[in-house]
C-alpha cells in the first residue's frame, strides 16, 4: 500500500465493508462535519499503522469483485437462455412453414438475432440442415466459463459442398465412354454418394445448346439440388456463325430467361477463351462471342461463370473493358500464374476464382492455390475430368481415398466409383489439397467457400418470385 497516498482522497461510509472515492461536492456544513470525522479517523488510523484503512480498501475491492463475478454468472446464465430461445425460434419456423428445401431459407437470420446475439460463430444441424447460431463475441472462451454451452454444441461445416462445376450431362455418368457402352447407367448411384458426402448441391454445366435440355431435365429430376449454366463454351462458339448470331442469342436469352423462372438457371457460362484448343474454334470468333455472352449476362443480371486457358492477356483486357462487374464473376477451374490471379482480383471485389483437380497438378499450381484469398474461393470437380491423379503433384496431400473399379468392370449396382472419372464426391479431395496448402482446418477452407457459393449464386433474386416471398417471410439465413 502506497504510504504516501492522500487520505482524504476517500470517504468511509457507514457500511465498514465500503469504500468510496469523494464524488459530489459538499455545502460548507456537510464539509465540516465530514472534516471532523475524517480527523478523528485519521487519528486512529495512524495510530494503527494504517492498518484499519487498508483493511477497509481490500474488503471494498473484494465486494467490489465478489458483485462482478455475480454479475458474470448472471449474464453467462442470460445468454445460455438467449442462445437456446433463439434455436428454439429457427426450429419452429422451420416446422411451421414446411420447407421442402431447407437450403431455400432466407437470409434474414442475421438482422433478426444479430442485435441480441453478435456475431455469428458457431454451426448447428436441424433436420440435416447447417444453421448459424449467434453467440456474443464476448462470450466466454475458458472451458469452464463455457460449460453454459455444453448442449449446444459448436458444428462446423466441414463436410458440407457445392460443386460449382459438374458436367453432369456426359455421356460417361451413363456408363458411355467415347461412344462405347462400358457399363450400366450409374448417375443415381453417382448422385446417392454425392448426398452422402454432403455435397448439397451441384451446378451443371451448359456449353452447347446440346447440352440444355439435358440439363434442364436433370434439374428438373433433381429440384433444390441442381442447377445449371447458360452459355455456349469457347472453342464450341463457331455455332454462332453456322446457324447464325442472332438466333443463337436469342435461343439462349429464351433459356436464361425460363430457367431463372423457374429456379434452375443460375449464371451465363461456360463462356470465356481457350487458346489452348484453336482448332475448334479461332481466336478471333472467341473473343467476339465472349464479348456478346458478358453482355448477355448483364442485360439480366446473371452471374458469369468463366473458362480461361493460355489467353490471359486477352481474357483480362476484354473483362476489364467490356465487364461492369453488375454481377459476380466465376474464373473456373484456374490453372494460371500468382501474377495473373492478383491482376485478376484486382478488377473487382466482386470477382472468384474456382479450383478443382486441374488446378492442382504442378507444384507452381499449388503455390498459386495456397493464395487465393478465402473470402474469393469456391470448389468444383468439373466431373467427370479433372480428378487429382497420382501423377499430379497435388495427390500426397489428400486424406480421403474411395473405393473405385474400371469402367469395364463395374457392376449394377456397384457401390464403388468408377477409376478414373471424377464426380460431385471427389470434391473433398480438392477441400483437402487446399487446407494443407493454407496450413488451416478443412473446416474453414469448407465453410468459406460454402457461403461465398450461396452469396454469389444462390441469393433471393436466383429465385422465382414465389419462392423469394416464401423464404423472405421467414427468419432463417441460408447456408
Amino acid at each position: 500500500m502506497n504510504e504516501n497516498r492522500e487520505d482524504d482522497d476517500f470517504k468511509i461510509i457507514e457500511d465498514e465493508n465500503d469504500i468510496v472515492p469523494i464524488e459530489d461536492p459538499l455545502d460548507e456544513e456537510e464539509e465540516e462535519s465530514a472534516s471532523s470525522r475524517m480527523s478523528h479517523t485519521k487519528m486512529t488510523i495512524r495510530k494503527n499503522d494504517n492498518i484499519i484503512l487498508e483493511e477497509k480498501i481490500m474488503k471494498g475491492v473484494k465486494k467490489k469483485k465478489e458483485k462482478e463475478e455475480e454479475k458474470e454468472e448472471e449474464d453467462v446464465e442470460h445468454k445460455k437462455f438467449e442462445i437456446q430461445d433463439v434455436n428454439k425460434t429457427i426450429k419452429e419456423t422451420i416446422e411451421e412453414n414446411d420447407f421442402d428445401d431447407f437450403d431455400m431459407l432466407n437470409m434474414q437470420i442475421e438482422d433478426q438475432v444479430s442485435m441480441n446475439l453478435g456475431n455469428s460463430t458457431s454451426i448447428r444441424p436441424y433436420d440435416n440442415v447447417y444453421l448459424t447460431v449467434f453467440v456474443n463475441e464476448d462470450a466466454p472462451t475458458s472451458s469452464e466459463e463455457s460449460s453454459m454451452t455444453e448442449d449446444i454444441p459448436d458444428i462446423r461445416i466441414h463436410d458440407a459442398y457445392i460443386d460449382i462445376g459438374a458436367n453432369l450431362t456426359d455421356d460417361m455418368f451413363h456408363g458411355v465412354y467415347h461412344g462405347t457402352k462400358k457399363h450400366e447407367d450409374d448417375f443415381e448411384e453417382m448422385m446417392k454418394r454425392a448426398e452422402n458426402a454432403k455435397v448439397l448441391k451441384m451446378i451443371v454445366t451448359v456449353g452447347s445448346l446440346d447440352d440444355i435440355p439435358s440439363a434442364r431435365a436433370l434439374c428438373k429430376e433433381n429440384k433444390g439440388i441442381l442447377f445449371h449454366t447458360i452459355g455456349i463454351h469457347p472453342t464450341r462458339c463457331n455455332i454462332f456463325e453456322e446457324e447464325g448470331e442472332e438466333k443463337v442469342l436469342t435461343t439462349l436469352t429464351q433459356c436464361l430467361l425460363g430457367g431463372v423462372a423457374t429456379s434452375t438457371v443460375v449464371a451465363v457460362g461456360e463462356i470465356g477463351l481457350d487458346y489452348d484448343r484453336l482448332h475448334f474454334c479461332d481466336k478471333q470468333t472467341q473473343k467476339k462471342f465472349f464479348i456478346k455472352q458478358i453482355k448477355l449476362g448483364e442485360t439480366h443480371t446473371m452471374p458469369l461463370f468463366l473458362h480461361l486457358r493460355n489467353a490471359f492477356s486477352d481474357f483480362y483486357h476484354i473483362l476489364k473493358e467490356k465487364c461492369t462487374f453488375i454481377r459476380p464473376v466465376v474464373i473456373h477451374s484456374f490453372d494460371g500464374t500468382l501474377e495473373e490471379m492478383n491482376a485478376l482480383l484486382n478488377l473487382s471485389n466482386n470477382l472468384y476464382i474456382g479450383l478443382n483437380g486441374c488446378s492442382l497438378k504442378t507444384e507452381q499450381n499449388l503455390l498459386v492455390a495456397a493464395k487465393v484469398p478465402l473470402d474469393k474461393l469456391m470448389l468444383e470437380t468439373d466431373c467427370p475430368w479433372c480428378g487429382i491423379r497420382r501423377s499430379h503433384a497435388s495427390y500426397d496431400l489428400i486424406k480421403t481415398h474411395f473405393q473405385d473399379v474400371k469402367n469395364k468392370k463395374k457392376k449394377v449396382n456397384d457401390t464403388k466409383m468408377v477409376k478414373g472419372r471424377s464426380e460431385p464426391t471427389s470434391i473433398i479431395q480438392v477441400a483437402e489439397v487446399i487446407a494443407h496448402l493454407k496450413k488451416i482446418p478443412l473446416a474453414d477452407v469448407a465453410l468459406n467457400a460454402y457461403r461465398n457459393t450461396v452469396k454469389v449464386f444462390f441469393t433471393s433474386s436466383t429465385y422465382s418470385s414465389d419462392q423469394s416471398s416464401n423464404s423472405s417471410s421467414s427468419s432463417i439465413m441460408l447456408l
